[in-house]
């Protein structure tokens, strides 16, 4: 597992918080509280954005843009206008619009103090930092060129486009089949690591299994595969093993409130 506000604070080599504090001006406590107040925020934004085909794609997009991994890697990344454009493209995404960021950002600043100008400018920079890190954390885990082979062909028109379709309409026609199964998925997939869980990505999108090495394969579910190989129990696990990548401390009571307002409409 990757607990994201952790990750976050190790970002620059250890030294996110100095750099965060000194880019806005602001105490090391300040951008400590920022951090901790907005990884929950982006972890449960992430993980209700993978449970379409739409999101999940695009999620695999954000995990290598190099926009992203540069915003984690080194001050000048997160500096860079490139930075804050396309952790602003993600918070659209996951989120639903500028509308509905800022009354995430409205109740984060009612609820730490801080101003909520600040957490605009932050939440952008904060949000590519995330992708960066669990794209960072993937490579170390021996899965970066599967990432990047797979993130490619997730965006390439007329590749991936028909069978994401497929798997929604696959999704929906077996619901109940998959959600019996796919815990059980899952639960095996994240038991193998990262490169369980990726070979349960790869399994469910091209039917087959490509887990890193040392690796636990695939899990089958032994539901019918969809047209194009695609299990949709094994698929919905897919899914929800990546979304445990991105986990981090729960959400205030006010928080989730919020949250749940906004997410449910996605």
């Amino acid at each position: 597992m990757v607990d994201l506000s952790e990750l976050l604070q190790a970002a620059h080599g250890g030294d996110a918080v100095t750099a965060l504090a000194q880019k806005y001006g602001i105490s090391q406590e300040q951008a400590k509280a920022a951090l901790a107040a907005l990884s929950p925020a982006l972890a449960q934004g992430v993980q209700n954005h993978l449970q379409n085909p739409e999101g999940f794609s695009q999620i695999l997009g954000h995990l290598n843009d190099p926009a992203h991994q540069a915003a984690y890697g080194d001050v000048a990344g997160v500096d860079a206008p490139a930075a804050a454009n396309a952790g602003g493209d993600l918070l659209g995404q996951i989120f639903g619009g500028s509308a509905n960021v800022e009354q995430i950002v409205q109740h984060i600043g009612q609820e730490t103090g801080l101003s909520p100008d600040l957490l605009n400018k932050l939440m952008p920079v904060v949000a590519s930092m995330t992708m960066g890190g669990v794209a960072k954390s993937l490579q170390e885990g021996g899965l970066g060129g599967l990432l990047q082979q797979f993130g490619g062909a997730a965006g390439q028109n007329g590749v991936l486009g028909g069978i994401f379709g497929q798997l929604a309409s696959a999704l929906g026609q077996s619901a109940q089949n998959a959600q019996a199964q796919a815990g059980q998925a899952a639960g095996q997939a994240q038991a193998g690591g990262l490169g369980g869980i990726f070979g349960a990505v790869v399994g469910a999108i091209f039917g087959q299994s490509t887990p890193a090495a040392g690796a636990s394969a695939a899990p089958q579910s032994g539901a019918a595969p969809a047209a194009g190989g695609i299990d949709p129990a094994l698929a919905q696990a897919a899914m929800n093993a990546l979304g445990g990548l991105f986990q981090s401390a729960s959400a205030s009571p006010g928080l989730q409130n919020v949250l749940g307002q906004i997410l449910v409409k996605r």
